[in-house]
């Protein structure tokens, strides 16, 4: 295949899901806000990406969306922030019953070790700057675990994206995984986003999912080269090729994949798979959840009612909450208890 596909060994078709779901009757939630950008969920806490320089993230408790104050500023002092921490590119994890976030500024290449339940508790940000040794502007930063990250960042002559496990003395390891998805590249001075991913890990299984933006297909593996499955959705019977999309206009590419969020027992990606001027000009298609177990079986597939950018579930109470942040914040709620269910019984 060569450097014109970013594939894994093996690679699999899905024509269709085996439950299709339709959503309709959502509720609209008024979070007064303006400048929203992206969703997290864990347990009963929403956190709320927006364009503000007073305090990037705000905090609110579930399901009666109360408001539980705003953090991150915009700056370049301590603990403030070069561009914005969009809360759906970073890392989470428990510790000792309290919840931390691994922040990374993608501009300044500089990350912090936020306590956000003792944030909240004292309503005092309680935050520190780590001193993991990581590079400037990476396209993709995940935990692995405690002393090892995944990262992604754009080759010298701007033709590939490298993929890498980076340990916190800053010791670079590659897998047989990671070298076949970083020997994909594009010709020197065309676009690299070609390459892009969007990118979760389910880091008890040590499994990496990446939901291609411009190509037609997902990339699922293990981080210990015993698994690796490249998933083609769609009628179209054939892995895109990187040599073709190049040469394609810009706004005649396709944008494929979202957004991907994962979760323990499975990962749903949001595929729009519409042509970059028609989003652009606000097109009528809206997108669709598609869920998948960590072998890359499809479960079920979502289709939604109205554009959204991205989402977040909120299992405790059975919840889609969506936002599209191209139409003045515009966030809705849905019952998805049943829908739940199904992927709860297909995956047990």
């Amino acid at each position: 295949m060569g450097d014109n596909y970013m594939i894994l060994d093996e690679v699999v078709y899905i024509e269709q899901f085996p439950k299709v779901f339709k959503l309709h009757n959502g509720i609209p939630v008024d979070l007064d806000m303006i400048g929203t950008l992206s969703l997290f969920i864990h347990d009963s806490l929403l956190i709320v990406t927006a364009r503000d320089n007073e305090g990037m993230w705000s905090f609110f408790s579930l399901p009666e969306h109360k408001y539980l104050g705003k953090y991150f500023t915009k700056g370049n002092g301590p603990n403030e922030f070069l561009s914005v921490p969009w809360v759906e590119n970073q890392s989470f994890f428990e510790d000792c019953g309290q919840l931390f976030a691994i922040v990374y500024d993608f501009h300044s290449g500089k990350s912090y070790k936020m306590n956000i339940s003792e944030t909240l508790q004292n309503k005092s940000l309680s935050m520190i700057k780590t001193d993991y040794l990581l590079p400037r502007t990476l396209f993709n930063f995940s935990i692995v675990d405690t002393t090892t990250f995944f990262c992604k960042e754009v080759s010298e002559d701007h033709t590939q994206q490298i993929r890498y496990i980076l340990s916190v003395d800053g010791k670079k390891k590659h897998s047989r995984n990671l070298e076949k998805l970083n020997s994909a590249s594009v010709q020197q001075g065309k676009n690299i986003n070609i390459l892009s991913t969007g990118i979760g890990i389910n880091t008890h299984r040590k499994r990496i999912v990446e939901v291609c933006i411009a190509l037609n297909q997902i990339n699922l593996y293990s981080l210990d080269d015993f698994f690796g499955k490249t998933i083609c959705v769609g009628s179209k019977q054939e892995i895109d090729n990187i040599g073709n999309i190049q040469l394609v206009d810009k706004w005649e590419r396709a944008y494929t994949y979202m957004n991907i969020n994962t979760h323990p027992n499975f990962f749903g990606a949001l595929y729009l798979n519409e042509i970059e001027r028609n989003y652009q000009q606000g097109s009528s298609k809206n997108p669709i959840i598609q869920f998948f177990d960590w072998d890359g079986n499809p479960l079920a597939e979502v289709q939604l009612d109205r554009m959204i950018t991205s989402y977040a579930i909120d299992f405790i109470h059975g919840f889609l909450y969506t936002l599209n942040y191209n139409a003045e914040d515009e966030i809705y709620r849905y019952d998805i208890h049943d829908i739940l269910e199904n992927i709860e019984i297909m995956y047990p």
